[in-house]
């Protein structure tokens, strides 16, 4: 049916890094321009959240679901066979969340998810990691300090697209 059809593009689309926009379709051309890519963005999201997309049929939800199950074990089979050779970061307000240290450069191994996970963390517990490893409180109120604005802010810069992100 129609409705089924729908459900199962939604999700494939979302799938293949093409997430739907909903309301801001009609500017996706100027978040294309501004984001490195408005609708991975939106499909890194969808990761986490479609499998409870009640607008969904219940078929697709559970597709929705095998993927985001499959990508999570994927990401967690990536980090534990890493961190037997490498230094992994495991914290999740860290700036190195599921990143293995390679050398001298931190290689992401979630595909961008990391990140995601890494501001709901910092959010919800009001602390933040260094990549020194230095642990510190947000939203001290001391001069000089970070709060959650601030680290959504850093987290949404980084998500600009190379030519918005040298206006910064």
């Amino acid at each position: 049916n129609k409705k089924e059809l729908q459900s199962i593009a939604y999700i494939s689309n979302s799938i293949t890094g093409r997430g739907h926009l909903g309301k801001l379709e009609p500017i996706s051309g100027f978040l294309n321009r501004l984001l490195f890519s408005g609708r991975y963005v939106k499909s890194a999201l969808d990761t986490f959240f479609m499998p409870f997309n009640r607008s969904l049929t219940p078929f697709a939800r559970k597709e929705a679901l095998k993927h985001s199950l499959t990508v999570f074990s994927m990401v967690g089979s990536l980090v534990a066979t890493a961190s037997y050779f490498y230094e992994v970061g495991l914290d999740p307000s860290g700036t190195n969340f599921l990143r293995a240290k390679i050398g001298d450069r931190w290689i992401d191994l979630s595909a961008g998810l990391g990140s995601y996970i890494t501001l709901a963390s910092r959010t919800i517990t009001k602390t933040s990691k260094s990549l020194s490893g230095k642990k510190y409180e947000l939203n001290t109120g001391k001069y000089g300090s970070l709060n959650v604005q601030d680290v959504f802010e850093q987290w949404a810069t980084n998500k600009l697209s190379p030519a918005f992100g040298t206006l910064n």
